[in-house]
């Protein structure tokens, strides 16, 4: 968005600035957050704000976001109007950019967005049994062992996963049904 801080909000901030569930689209905007997704059974806390001009609430909100400049910023300057945010496809699923504990895991999507901090994933021709099976594949050693050989490790344990990892990890395949 290139505001996070003013586009997306936690749920106490979007109720302060009387924006209705209509208003909002749960975001994850970090790997933490993914982790957090999960153990809190899919609970978003944070929210990526649509903006109208023909809202009185909602003008209220603009002129905050002007005042603070944030139309001036390179993401603001390429939209037409400024606060407009282009939602974007939804992904089918996230996985962490940045991971520090085994086991790196992909989460499934129920209509949720994320910020270029998580990659998004798409599942094409994929039926639902086959993309659980890449799940699994990817949880079990194998295939945790091959993100960690094809990422890059940084220090403190960190592994960074780039779309080109995420790709040539491995993912068991067999010809027989029961798989």
């Amino acid at each position: 968005t290139g505001a996070d801080d003013f586009f997306i909000l936690n749920t106490p901030d979007a109720n302060k600035h009387k924006f209705s569930k209509r208003d909002l689209i749960p975001v994850l905007s970090s790997a933490r957050s993914l982790s957090g997704f999960s153990l809190n059974g899919n609970t978003i806390a944070k929210h990526l704000v649509l903006l109208k001009r023909n809202d009185a609430d909602h003008a209220k909100y603009i002129r905050k976001g002007v005042r603070a400049l944030y139309h001036l910023r390179a993401h603001s300057l390429r939209r037409k109007p400024w606060y407009k945010v282009d939602i974007g496809k939804t992904p089918d699923a996230f996985f962490p950019y940045r991971a520090h504990r085994i086991p790196y895991l992909m989460l499934n999507n129920k209509g949720i967005q994320c910020t270029n901090s998580i990659h998004r994933i798409y599942f094409k021709g994929l039926s639902e049994e086959e993309i659980k099976w890449v799940q699994v594949s990817l949880l079990a050693a194998p295939g945790q062992l091959s993100l960690e050989v094809e990422s890059k490790i940084y220090g403190s344990g960190v592994l960074k996963v780039e779309p080109r990892s995420l790709k040539k990890a491995l993912v068991y395949r067999s010809k027989s049904k029961a798989v």
